[in-house]
């Protein structure tokens, strides 16, 4: 009886290790690391499943448990990005990213639901920051602590918005304009 249960726990405890890459709470930064860390827990689940059925072979014991843990882990794993996705998408209001020519990689959204998110794609990282905003008449104010300094100074608090020429005009001068690439009502 504790065989099967540190049995079960072990594998359930790899399986939820593979699944954490896809959940995050707040602002957050992935890449390579956590690549690299998902292949060992993926590696580490997989070699105690098969220690676990060739032990059940030696014992000529089936175990339908083992399997079951499998597949759930393997079909979360294979379905979690479409499924996170779909669960906690949100209207999408306005599009932007930074017009300067090499900084392709630097976007932002707001959400109808008064939320935003920014991402910032570096080589082997990707950040995303999340937050509150409000628009007063033609200014766009966005909610965060620190800001500037968290996003390593690619955007401010504060932008006017222009939509006869599509962008956001920063209020601090040292900071670039944001194209808008999508705006809805």
């Amino acid at each position: 009886m504790i065989y099967k249960t540190i049995k079960y726990c072990i594998l359930i405890f790899f399986g939820l290790l593979t699944l954490k890459r896809y959940i995050h709470f707040g602002d957050y930064c992935t890449g390579m690391p956590d690549g690299l860390a998902w292949i060992l827990f993926s590696f580490l689940f997989l070699v105690f499943v098969i220690i676990y059925f060739i032990i059940d072979i030696y014992r000529k014991k089936f175990d339908k448990y083992v399997l079951i843990i499998f597949t759930i882990v393997v079909a979360l794993n294979i379905g979690s990005l479409t499924i996170f996705e779909s669960i906690f998408s949100k209207d999408i209001y306005l599009k932007g990213i930074i017009e300067k020519s090499n900084s392709r990689d630097k976007f932002i959204e707001l959400y109808k639901n008064k939320t935003f998110k920014m991402e910032i794609k570096e080589l082997e990282w990707s950040c995303y920051f999340k937050g509150e905003y409000e628009i007063k008449k033609d200014s766009l104010i966005l909610s965060k602590e620190n800001l500037s300094r968290e996003t390593d100074y690619h955007f401010t608090k504060k932008y006017r918005i222009d939509l006869k020429n599509q962008i956001l005009i920063p209020s601090e001068k040292e900071f670039d304009t944001i194209k808008i690439t999508q705006k809805n009502d």
